[in-house]
């Protein structure tokens, strides 16, 4: 017997901080140990993976820890003389848990070109990628060793994103960035389950056309050293590295269909840099945050929103620094495609080149001349989110209801505002019938927060159990039955017979025509 039935999973959720004000940030030394760390990630596990641009990634666990033996070693396929050259970026396939599949963004040895390819996690051992299992998938020329880009991220559709810069000198010299048949300074999107090496999405912009390359997403960037996804909202953000005034941040949502052009060489950030380059451009799109040079900035290293639960004063909050100078600054909505921004203050000097989530969407960031990792914290420790999410669409008894996790994190869940055991599990089951459910969460400090309540109608699940003979004759009927429950569907399968009568019913007779036979039933509760 058989039991099919499918949840569908939507952003369902209730969730209870208190009124959004300025954040305040601290920042920890949290690992050390490393050498020129440019990028942070996590594989959907508690490691973080800090990526160190001579070509070596190392592991580092949420106590601050790093693995002696590399991730990986890539070293001697690398060029990374360069200030802008070397191993630049990582990112995770989301099904990595199964296949193993690592992606990596790095500048080659031999003649400097961008390499994007693909790497295996080592079948008997976690906490190694095999470097002799490299697929190319793309190969662009450098024609500076400047302004590589290096970020390569998959967003909420599945799809590998590669920031590419203008390709490097200054002032973008042959206007790269608005070449359509370039990938230099540009927004790359491509599909690496399907084609070989990889695809292209038939939703990106230019999917078919001759006079654009397909894999572009979007143009008119100069250098997107950085960028990331929301990972609430989906929404895209990237810092594009400026000439000689001014830094940016670019904003792309959820709902984009691509094909935005940011205007640079047009352009730097809401400025006219060469007017002369501007005719025939159509619509240029500003960036939603600029800084100038002044006070010691000189280049932006774009960011993340805050979508942990430990710090609910930065929730919501794009964090986002300068290379040079230390400063921070934080945005946060204010309207459609407007935000507000905050000045957080100059946090040393130490040269951060890459923020990077943990699996509870904490936030840390590499120090490139202390080569030293931090985390990122708020001054206000004892405002942890109260978020609890219900699966969308059809929810049947046994199914979860959950708390956004923190870690080290206790929580108690109210049914019917009946507090319930504490747990440090986040999950609580459904129960049958029409139910409220809200989650009172604890951190580390002992400090809560409950979330709003929701309410949940959990069907009956189904769990039928065949009745009837095992053995029978040959050309005699025989009935089989399961549970007959009103509204429910039943689907029958039978080899080995016929089913003379019942389909669709919770009792079916089979003439049995054969020696071996076996009966299915899946039900349905709509």
């Amino acid at each position: 017997m058989r039991l099919i039935f499918t949840l569908f999973f939507v952003l369902l959720f209730s969730v209870k901080i208190k009124t959004q004000a300025q954040p305040t940030i601290t920042l920890t030394e949290f690992a050390s140990g490393l050498t020129t760390v440019v990028d942070i990630t996590n594989c959907g596990d508690e490691r973080l993976f800090a990526v160190q641009k001579g070509g070596k990634i190392k592991i580092v666990d949420l106590n601050g820890n790093v693995t002696a033996t590399p991730f990986l070693d890539i070293d001697p396929k690398v060029k990374s003389n360069g200030n802008e050259q070397g191993l630049l970026g990582l990112a995770f396939h989301p099904d990595y848990a199964t296949n193993g599949y690592l992606y990596v963004n790095y500048t080659r040895e031999t003649d400097a070109a961008t390499v994007v390819a693909r790497y295996e996690r080592d079948p008997n051992d976690p906490n190694k990628a095999l470097p002799d299992s490299e697929l190319i998938l793309l190969v662009i020329d450098q024609p500076y060793s400047n302004h590589n880009g290096g970020c390569i991220n998959f967003g909420p559709d599945g799809y590998l994103y590669i920031g590419m810069g203008d390709g490097g000198s200054g002032g973008d010299p042959d206007n790269y960035a608005q070449n359509p048949l370039e990938h230099l300074g540009k927004m790359l999107r491509i599909d690496v389950d399907n084609g070989n090496p990889y695809g292209i999405p038939a939703s990106n912009p230019y999917y078919g056309q001759t006079d654009t390359l397909p894999e572009i997403w979007a143009l008119g960037l100069r250098n997107p050293w950085r960028f990331s996804f929301d990972a609430l909202l989906g929404d895209m953000w990237i810092g594009d590295v400026g000439q000689g005034n001014l830094e940016e941040v670019d904003y792309q949502p959820a709902a984009s269909t691509g094909a935005i052009n940011y205007g640079w060489r047009c352009k730097e950030g809401t400025a006219t840099y060469n007017a002369g380059t501007c005719v025939g451009l159509g619509t240029l799109t500003d960036p939603v945050f600029e800084f100038s040079h002044a006070n010691g900035n000189c280049s932006i290293t774009g960011g993340f929103v805050y979508r942990g639960v430990q710090f609910g004063d930065m929730y919501g909050y794009y964090l986002v620094t300068d290379y040079c100078s230390g400063r921070f600054w934080a945005l946060y909505p204010d309207g459609p495609n407007s935000f507000d921004s905050y000045d957080l203050g100059v946090f040393n000097t130490y040269q951060y080149v890459g923020l990077g989530e943990d699996i509870y969407g904490e936030l840390y960031i590499a120090g490139h001349s202390s080569n030293k990792v931090y985390k990122i914290s708020e001054a206000n420790d004892c405002n942890p989110i109260a978020r609890i999410i219900s699966p969308g669409g059809v929810v049947c008894e046994g199914d979860y209801v959950y708390a956004q996790a923190g870690k080290g994190f206790t929580y108690t869940f109210y049914v019917n505002n009946v507090a319930q055991t504490p747990q440090s599990d986040p999950f609580y089951p459904v129960l049958q019938g029409i139910n409220s459910y809200k989650v009172k969460v604890t951190n580390t400090n002992n400090c809560s927060n409950t979330s709003s309540a929701i309410f949940i109608n959990g069907k009956d699940t189904p769990s039928p159990v065949i009745s009837g003979p095992t053995e029978a004759c040959l050309g005699v009927t025989a009935t089989y039955s399961v549970e007959n429950k009103a509204g429910f569907i039943y689907q029958w399968t039978v080899t080995g017979g016929t089913i003379v009568s019942g389909q669709g019913s919770s009792s079916i007779v089979v003439n049995w025509v054969s020696s071996n036979g076996t009966i299915d039933v899946v039900v349905t509760n709509p």
